[in-house]
């Protein structure tokens, strides 16, 4: 993970996230206790995913919410299946309060802008003039956005 990282130019905290849906979809295997503790196990498929653009909007608080920027700070590409019907467009990531959902300090997040959330989904709510990134749970009416991270101590 520390050589992907190397090669990638990025935290390898930040390899980690991208990996685990990797690992999910049978690309990659972790092995443990091994000097290089991951394998692919097959190959990519040939046909390639139809990507489109995403613009780098500004940033979003893992943590306590934070004023909503608007200037567009850069583009990165996501598959066209992810995007669907919508606006996408995606935001960098200050704070670590969504760590255990694998979304990391300075992580871009993709995000679809859509009218309706379903319970437990992963959003960017705004706050008045304030974002933040939580999961979303919807009980009698009340809506509860919570942080996904276990507090150690």
């Amino acid at each position: 993970m520390k050589e992907l990282a190397d090669i990638l130019g990025i935290s390898h905290a930040g390899v980690h996230g991208p990996a685990n849906p990797l690992v999910r979809k049978g690309y990659l295997k972790r092995e443990p206790r091994k000097a290089r503790g991951i394998a692919m196990i097959r190959e990519p498929e040939d046909d390639v995913p139809d990507l489109v653009a995403a613009s780098i909007i500004g940033r979003v608080a893992a943590g306590q919410p934070m004023p909503a920027e608007g200037n567009i700070i850069g583009a990165v590409l996501v598959e066209g299946g992810a995007a669907r019907a919508g606006r996408c467009f995606a935001l960098e990531v200050t704070g670590d309060s969504m760590v255990d959902a694998g979304i990391r300090e300075r992580d871009l997040v993709a995000v679809r802008q859509q009218p309706v959330a379903e319970n437990g989904d992963i959003v960017v709510a705004l706050l008045e003039d304030e974002a933040t990134v939580k999961r979303i749970y919807i009980r009698g009416g009340k809506i509860e956005l919570r942080p996904e991270r276990i507090e150690t101590g």
